[in-house]
């Protein structure tokens, strides 16, 4: 009977104790509410393990950052992705379509290429979560070598792929009111060049260097002395699957020496310094 009376005084003071938690609930409640949700923590909200991300990309041939027209062709950016896929197990699928119908794609769960700066240029409502760089291109204006020292005033005609913007060269060709000539892919733009018909052709310096090799090995190219250079990364990007971003960018941090093995396997240049004329970047901001 004692045992009992005890146990059951004990119940009692268990009892009023939960009382008085629950008294503090609604404070409790309010503190929650008032908690930030870190970066980070977007990981907790993971997509299923069956779903297959899909990546939309441009369908252009920029070998060898990417290229993406054809079935199973090999670049940087594919042999990335395929080293993520492995790496982490997470499945995807890329899926190439005209810059016009990208821009407007809605079932995207990733964006490749893009940029901060490229983002604020489609006038986008939706907020996108971006990568770090997978790459850094280099935004160069090709020139016949005999002309490598070429002045602004000198230019009456660049050549400029489809779908590329040269906004480098927009305040020169403000103040000095040569023309942009557009066509089809960089290998025409290339083509212009060699045959004579522009000064030069506004053409990434990698992407150059691989198609110089199918077009004419011979062509004494050079990058024009007194003509700017731009450094521009190349991100992924997601508006609906910041956790693909995040995951991919502790990918890019863990497999730092693989990452640069894969650059180096396709012989990228990121850096002005990795370019034969270091001066050239100096030398264009005299102009």
């Amino acid at each position: 009977m004692l045992q009992r009376c005890w146990s059951t005084l004990g119940f009692a003071k268990r009892l009023q104790q939960a009382s008085s938690l629950l008294s503090l609930l609604p404070l409790l409640l309010l503190l929650v509410s008032f908690h930030p949700v870190r970066a980070t923590e977007t990981l907790l909200i993971q997509k299923p393990s069956s779903h297959v991300y899909l990546i939309c990309t441009e369908d252009l041939q920029y070998y060898p950052h990417y290229d993406f027209t054809k079935r199973n062709q090999v670049s940087y950016a594919a042999s990335l992705f395929q080293l993520f896929s492995s790496k982490t197990g997470i499945r995807l699928k890329v899926r190439a379509m005209p810059i016009k119908r990208l821009d407007l794609a809605k079932d995207c769960d990733v964006r490749y290429p893009d940029n901060p700066l490229w983002y604020q240029g489609r006038d986008s409502e939706r907020p996108q979560h971006f990568s770090h760089a997978l790459t850094q291109i280099l935004g160069t204006t090709l020139v016949k070598a005999e002309r490598a020292e070429i002045k602004p005033e000198e230019l009456q005609a660049i050549s400029v792929p489809r779908g590329f913007t040269p906004h480098h060269l927009m305040q020169l060709q403000q103040q000095y009111n040569f023309d942009f000539i557009e066509t089809n892919d960089a290998s025409a733009a290339l083509l212009m060049l060699i045959k004579g018909r522009v000064d030069g052709a506004d053409v990434e310096w990698n992407v150059a260097q691989a198609l110089l090799d199918k077009i004419d090995p011979k062509a004494e190219i050079a990058v024009a002395k007194y003509l700017p250079i731009s450094l521009v990364g190349i991100h992924l990007s997601s508006s609906n699957s910041p956790e693909f971003i995040v995951q991919f960018d502790q990918f890019l941090q863990r497999e730092h020496e693989a990452v640069t093995q894969l650059k180096q396997q396709f012989q990228l240049r990121e850096q002005l310094s990795d370019l034969t004329t270091v001066q050239h970047a100096t030398d264009a901001a005299k102009y």
